[in-house]
């Protein structure tokens, strides 16, 4: 039982990481770079970045639509300290994404930060399973 315990929160945590910041940056990755240009239609109503250990940096930056009032939270994690740094709302037309200047710069790091936790846990499952079915 404590071994399907220890299985099932692997596997929702690596599935949780990739639900909660794979939209973002998935959205990034698909939205036409030359065509990004400054958003006049959004506003940045708080932005916070936390770094553990000078490592690991993990950034909200909560707008509002000035059309629609809705407010989106977009979400950063990356390796490395992003602290300080101007944040410029930019926007597709083609597509409508709505994304920031840091998420833009940062895309490939947080593409491969994701990559990398995902395949250390999956990693760290798979030795887990194969420790188990040896015993």
């Amino acid at each position: 039982m404590k071994h399907a315990f220890v299985i099932a929160v692997v596997s929702l945590l690596a599935g949780f990481l990739v639900w909660y910041y794979g939209p973002d940056i998935l959205g990034d990755l698909v939205a036409n770079k030359q065509t990004l240009d400054i958003s006049y239609d959004y506003e940045i109503e708080d932005a916070e970045c936390r770094t553990k250990v000078s490592l690991i940096s993990r950034c909200t930056v909560e707008i509002r639509s000035l059309v629609t009032e809705e407010t989106e939270t977009l979400k950063l994690f990356v390796i490395g300290d992003i602290g300080g740094e101007t944040v410029l709302l930019l926007s597709d037309p083609d597509s409508g994404h709505v994304t920031t200047s840091v998420g833009i710069e940062y895309l490939a790091n947080r593409i491969l930060t994701l990559i990398s936790f995902v395949g250390l846990l999956l990693f760290g499952l798979t030795k887990y399973v194969q420790r188990l079915m040896r015993s």
